[in-house]
């Protein structure tokens, strides 16, 4: 879709992962990928892909593209000129939301989507399907996406979901969030869908928990005093193997992240700008 004219980003920057998050209410501009990728992945041409990504939802996806190899460029949708509703981005994604990502056989929306095409089409960050690793990576992934990634929209957001009761459902969406955490330090653990901690190369099950971990420690603003990554180690420890990656190192820097944007992180301040 046409970006707003004066979101318009020329270059590509150097990190993948963003500035302002999906739990900030006050977020007006979101920022998207658009990838190109003309460029060899494993033998493969891959012509004239599409990914559009959210500023606030951008990071799992980016920092998948940067650990293929995949180059891309970025642009915003204004949602303040409800740029996410326009015709030519709901050709992409008719729901209406961000992401989008836009494939030589179509496009496709859905985090969890987006992230399995990336995997499979570059041969990394996912066991093949004859794999025994196989079905704990499907299980886990689409936990991560249906369950805790939607349940933490529900607990930043809780005006569109409870009106009249958003802390009534706050509290209730948090205990549930403690309880999926504990399953998934058990799988981390486990290494039931997930890679372990000497594996040279994250699935993208790890790259989705790493940064899903970080939204609940940063948001809804004053309300994050019941969650503390050390109550689950096996977590705090995956967050701190995918921090001392060189992906979230480009991050750290392009996008004002701070030095431990997972472990023990702070609000960002990219030096593009921030949509707050």
């Amino acid at each position: 879709p046409e970006p707003a004219p004066a979101a318009q980003v020329s270059s590509p920057p150097p990190s993948i992962d963003g500035g302002a998050e999906p739990v900030n209410i006050d977020e007006k501009i979101d920022l998207v990928a658009s990838v190109n990728l003309d460029a060899p992945v494993d033998g493969a041409i891959l012509q004239q892909a599409l990914l559009q990504l959210p500023w606030f939802d951008k990071p799992v996806r980016w920092y998948a593209l940067d650990e293929a190899g995949m180059p891309y460029r970025s642009a915003l949708v204004d949602r303040r000129q409800h740029g996410q509703t326009r015709p030519d981005y709901k050709r992409l994604n008719p729901v209406g939301r961000i992401p989008a990502l836009e494939t030589p056989q179509g496009p496709i929306f859905e985090t969890a989507a987006c992230l399995l095409w990336i995997a499979e089409t570059s041969g990394h960050f996912a066991p093949a399907p004859q794999d025994a690793g196989r079905p704990g990576f499907l299980k886990w992934l689409f936990f991560l996406s249906n369950t805790l990634h939607a349940e933490m929209r529900m607990l930043f957001y809780p005006e569109k979901y409870a009106p009249g009761a958003e802390q009534t459902l706050r509290d209730q969406v948090a205990q549930n969030i403690d309880g999926h955490l504990a399953l998934l330090a058990q799988a981390v653990t486990a290494c039931d869908g997930f890679s372990a901690a000497e594996a040279k190369t994250p699935l993208i099950t790890d790259l989705y928990l790493a940064v899903l971990l970080r939204w609940p420690a940063l948001y809804p603003r004053g309300g994050t005093a019941w969650y503390r990554l050390t109550t689950y180690p096996s977590l705090a420890a995956l967050a701190a193997r995918i921090e001392t990656r060189p992906s979230m190192a480009r991050a750290m820097i392009a996008e004002g992240l701070g030095p431990t944007p997972l472990t023990a992180p702070h609000y960002p301040s990219p030096p593009e700008g921030s949509a707050l």
